[in-house]
């Protein structure tokens, strides 16, 4: 961050000499120390803490001033910043050093959004969270609050206003078409998710974003299946809840295999006898405490062996013998992963139409 900072104050104009008499200054190597080696993974970060700081000088000259008096701050020179580098300075002085230091931080932050534009070079984005991301620092760019108008850059007839234009129409017309996670009404739900959680933290990525993304879109739509009570009956959901893989009076995910091992439709079935693993949760080389059935990834299928994996398991659903079996493993996969590719997951072996009560109530 301090060599970003460096390389970004330089491209404003400021000599070298002077940043990095600046980032050396023995109150700001403190603050990145504090940044780097903090105790718990969203402690405050660089900007954080320099206002923090700027805070408290400020309170403390305050009860040492006359009331209503205004602090007369030096201005910040390359004499200044050297000799703050092994001399003690006035509070006043330090005062004007981390000014400077957290104007700068906040230019840097600000400009760094200016990537995410000519970025758009290389491609939109790998995800629909790294449109994401890219659209929330598009938007900080041409806040009303920015901190400089970027409009003749990006609003005027050149390359950076062409590819803008094309990110804006697919993230704004074709997304919302296509995607669940790009519609108004999740983008919405998703904002109100992220608002309560430090986005500027370091730590929070756009693979951060992604994860989270995935996990309350899963949310939300087994929640939406959930309600709905499944395919219209209330065995369809039954056991859509944690119980089914923590140990409990309920049957477990593992009973429930062997069971379907027992059914006429069960004897030799692909699905049940070579894909699935069962772990139950007494298991010695059991270490999460779920009882587990996981795909033998040790395993590997050719394509007549995935036919026969995916026929195996729809003739437990087809049967009325073991159709509420078959939704009950569906549902062990939606708590278990929120029906996400998982590690051991067993989603190879799910074909759409065994899934279709599930997918009739995303809208």
């Amino acid at each position: 961050e301090a060599l970003a900072l460096v390389a970004n104050l330089t491209g404003l104009g400021v000599p070298i000499r002077t940043s990095i008499l600046l980032i050396n200054n023995p109150e700001i190597q403190s603050i990145y120390n504090q940044a780097i080696n903090k105790k718990e993974k969203f402690d405050p970060g660089v900007e954080t803490l320099t206002r923090n700081k700027i805070n408290e000088i400020v309170e403390k000259l305050k009860g040492t001033n006359e009331p209503d008096s205004k602090l007369d701050i030096p201005s910040v020179t390359d004499e200044l910043l050297f000799s703050s580098l092994d001399s003690e300075i006035s509070d006043l002085e330090l005062l004007s050093i981390l000014n400077t230091f957290y104007e700068s931080v906040k230019v840097a932050r600000f400009t760094a959004n200016m990537r995410s534009i000519s970025d758009l070079t290389s491609g939109l984005g790998k995800d629909i969270a790294a449109l994401n991301y890219k659209k929330d620092q598009i938007n900080k760019l041409f806040s009303k609050k920015a901190m400089m108008d970027l409009s003749p850059i990006y609003k005027g007839k050149t390359w950076q206003s062409t590819y803008l234009d094309i990110f804006n129409q697919v993230y704004d017309q074709l997304l919302p078409a296509t995607f669940l996670s790009a519609s108004p009404q999740f983008t919405d739900i998703m904002a109100s998710v992220l608002s309560s959680i430090d986005v500027d933290n370091m730590e929070f990525t756009s693979e951060t974003q992604s994860k989270i993304s995935r996990d309350l879109l899963s949310y939300i739509t087994i929640k939406a299946y959930q309600h709905n009570n499944g395919n219209g009956t209330s065995a369809s959901v039954a056991d859509l809840n944690n119980n089914f893989i923590y140990p409990s009076d309920q049957e477990s995910i593992n009973d429930l295999i062997d069971n379907l091992r027992e059914t006429e439709v069960g004897k030799n079935n692909f699905f049940l006898d070579v894909f699935t693993i069962s772990t139950p949760s007494s298991d010695k080389n059991n270490k999460t405490g779920l009882n587990l059935i996981e795909s033998n990834t040790y395993r590997s299928l050719n394509g007549q062996q995935k036919i026969d994996l995916q026929t195996s398991f729809a003739k437990i659903y087809g049967s009325l013998e073991t159709r509420n079996a078959a939704l009950s493993i569906i549902n062990y996969m939606m708590v278990k992963d929120g029906l996400q590719l998982a590690y051991g997951t067993l989603l190879d072996a799910i074909s759409p139409f065994t899934m279709s009560a599930y997918l009739d109530h995303i809208a």
